[in-house]
C-alpha cells in the first residue's frame, strides 16, 4: 500500500500536474534532436529524467507502477485522507464481494458457496491486506469473465480496468474472441481501446513509448523471477557441494533469455 499511497498523494499535488506539464514541454523538444545515447532506449532514459525531477521537488511516482489502484486511493485520500487506507480496503471487499455475487447470479450457482470459495482467509489476507492490487485485479477479472459468459460487450471496458490494475491481465485479451456476436466482439475490442488509450498517451507524452510501464513491469517481474530461481539453485548447489559461480556464468543467461 505505501507506493500507492504515495503516488496517489502525488495525483493530488498541483505541482505534479505542473511537473508532468513542464517535463512533457521540455521532453517534446529535446525529441526533436538525435540522440547520441546509444547505451539504452529513449523510453528508460526519459523515465529516469522524469522519476529524477519530482524527487528534487519531494513527489513520489513510479512508472511501472499500475495505475488503476493509485487513482481509486487518491478518491479515498481527496475525500479523507486520515481514513483513506481503511476506505481503500473496505472497497475492495466490497468488489470482491459483488463481482462474487454477480458472477453466482450469471452461472446460477449458490452464491453463499461460490463466497466461501472466492472470499476466504487466503483471499483476504493475501489479496487484500498484503497486497491490494492482486484483490483489484481478481475481482475485476471475476466481473469480466462472468460479462463474457453473459456476451455482453461492456465486458472490454472491465477487461480495460483489469489491465490497468495490473498489466500481466493482458493475456486474457484474446477472449474477447469467443462473441459469437461479430458486433458485440468489434465492440468489446473497441471499449478496450477507448478506455486504455488515455494511460498509453501518457506515457507517450512522458517517456516517450506508449508501452513503457508495461515492459518496465515485465522487467521488473522477470528479473524477481530470475533472482528468485537463482536462489534456490544456489542452495542446490551448496547441498551437493558445487560453487555458486555456476549460477552467474551458466544459469543468469539462460533464465534472462526464458523470461
Amino acid at each position: 500500500f505505501i507506493e500507492q499511497y504515495l503516488s496517489a498523494k502525488s495525483l493530488l499535488s498541483p505541482q505534479f500536474y505542473s511537473t508532468v506539464t513542464s517535463y512533457a514541454s521540455v521532453a517534446n523538444v529535446s525529441s526533436s534532436f538525435p540522440s547520441n545515447t546509444l547505451s539504452q532506449p529513449a523510453s528508460n532514459s526519459n523515465a529516469q529524467d522524469f522519476v529524477n525531477l519530482i524527487e528534487t521537488k519531494d513527489i513520489y511516482f513510479s512508472s511501472d507502477r499500475y495505475p488503476l489502484g493509485i487513482f481509486l486511493m487518491s478518491i479515498f485520500l481527496y475525500l479523507d485522507s486520515t481514513i483513506a487506507i481503511p476506505l481503500y480496503i473496505i472497497s475492495l471487499l466490497a468488489l470482491l464481494l459483488l463481482a462474487t455475487l454477480y458472477a453466482a447470479k450469471v452461472m446460477k450457482v449458490n452464491a453463499l458457496l461460490l463466497a466461501s470459495l472466492i472470499l476466504g482467509v487466503y483471499t483476504i489476507r493475501y489479496t487484500i491486506l498484503f497486497n491490494g492490487t492482486e484483490a483489484l485485479s481478481m475481482g475485476l477479472l471475476i466481473i469480466f469473465a462472468s460479462a463474457l459468459l453473459e456476451e455482453s460487450e461492456l465486458s472490454g471496458i472491465v477487461l480495460a480496468a483489469a489491465c490497468l490494475a495490473k498489466y500481466n491481465n493482458l493475456i486474457f485479451l484474446p477472449m474477447l474472441l469467443l462473441f459469437k456476436n461479430k458486433g458485440k466482439r468489434n465492440a468489446s475490442f473497441a471499449l478496450f481501446a477507448l478506455c486504455t488509450l488515455p494511460w498509453l498517451i501518457f506515457n507517450f507524452v512522458l517517456f516517450g513509448s506508449p508501452i513503457h510501464s508495461y515492459l518496465a513491469d515485465y522487467t521488473e517481474t522477470s528479473l524477481n523471477y530470475v533472482n528468485q530461481g537463482a536462489d534456490l539453485v544456489q542452495s542446490f548447489l551448496g547441498l551437493i557441494g558445487y560453487p555458486f559461480e555456476l549460477v552467474e556464468v551458466v544459469l543468469y543467461p539462460i533464465l534472462a533469455v526464458l523470461l
